[in-house]
């Protein structure tokens, strides 16, 4: 087991809130409004404006969650950015400018990360082992701006998408806490699933697209999800019933009832946060942690299994020891 502890975490949701009824009436006035919110499972989301900064709103979301922890920025000895669209930035990485406002200067380095919506997991794995190993505090930065990269011309994330800003940090632990298992996997024949354009390359504004019809993305991200819980849960020697939370990425209402479902475990153990903020990218399984965490349920020694599927396609599943 990785030795380590989640010091803190805080979800940041800002800007124009927005229903699932007043995009219908945008994009496809001609659907039942009632029926087709409750199909993708989403009742509102928050969009920011379009000028605002990926550094500034992460840092706001550090600050509080810093605060949370009882730490000071200067206490930081990494900073990882993550994000799926590219940041503020594609030259310097975006890290650079979230430490500058925070005043964090010749005391810590940092990344940013893209690994779509399974980038927490992956900067998780890789900030635990940096804390391993005599590093830490290091601070996870989620930020996703969607609805810059949305069009009602293309419904099905137009319908879907929204924005916010999570930061989770991770230290030493004073207790039997830390990582039990991790696995990675990506399944690259399913690369063009999802995608969002270049801008720099194409010359031309690019909306994430949906290019697989809803049914097979479903059964294509059940078989990635279901191998990977499979794998974190041999190596650790639980059964899911033995797991006492389970937090898993939502791309839509819909697609989390599916998974639930699928992996036949309560919702009771399951944190929803899809709708009340769409989907949220690398931000969803975080924002899903944080709303657990900042429960009153959560008892020291509890496991929370972390599983998500993302563009790529990419998978992973970390098991947590409170």
């Amino acid at each position: 087991m990785l030795n380590v502890q989640i010091l803190a975490t805080h979800s940041l949701v800002d800007g124009k809130k927005i229903s699932t009824k007043e995009l219908i009436e945008k994009c496809a006035p001609e659907r039942e409004a009632d029926e087709l919110e409750k199909k993708i499972g989403i009742q509102n989301r928050y969009w920011m404006p379009p000028e605002t900064s990926f550094a500034e709103f992460g840092a706001r979301s550090l600050r509080e969650s810093l605060i949370k922890a009882k730490l000071e920025a200067k206490d930081l000895s990494r900073v990882i950015f993550v994000n799926s669209t590219g940041g503020d930035y594609l030259v310097p990485a975006t890290f650079n400018v979230i430490c500058e406002k925070l005043g964090i200067i010749d005391t810590c380095d940092g990344f940013d990360l893209n690994n779509a919506c399974v980038g927490f997991l992956t900067a998780f794995d890789i900030a635990a082992r940096g804390v391993a190993t005599g590093s830490g505090p290091v601070a996870i930065v989620m930020v996703e701006l969607f609805s810059n990269y949305i069009d009602k011309s293309n419904p099905r994330p137009y319908l879907v998408f929204g924005d916010v800003a999570v930061s989770v940090i991770v230290g030493k632990a004073d207790k039997e806490c830390g990582i039990v298992s991790s696995h990675f996997m990506n399944m690259p024949q399913y690369i063009n699933g999802v995608t969002l354009g270049h801008g720099g390359l194409t010359g031309k504004r690019e909306i994430f697209q949906f290019n697989n019809p809803s049914d097979d993305f479903i059964q294509i991200t059940l078989d990635g999800l279901t191998r990977c819980i499979d794998k974190v849960l041999d190596v650790s020697g639980q059964t899911l019933d033995e797991i006492e939370w389970i937090v898993l990425h939502q791309p839509n209402g819909r697609m989390l009832e599916v998974y639930i479902e699928h992996l036949g475990i309560s919702r009771r153990k399951v944190p929803n946060v899809v709708n009340a903020v769409g989907s949220i990218g690398s931000a969803s399984m975080p924002a899903g942690l944080d709303k657990l965490l900042t429960g009153s349920n959560v008892r020291s020694g509890d496991r929370i299994l972390m599983a998500g599927i993302g563009a790529g396609l990419s998978t992973g599943t970390v098991l947590y020891k409170v």
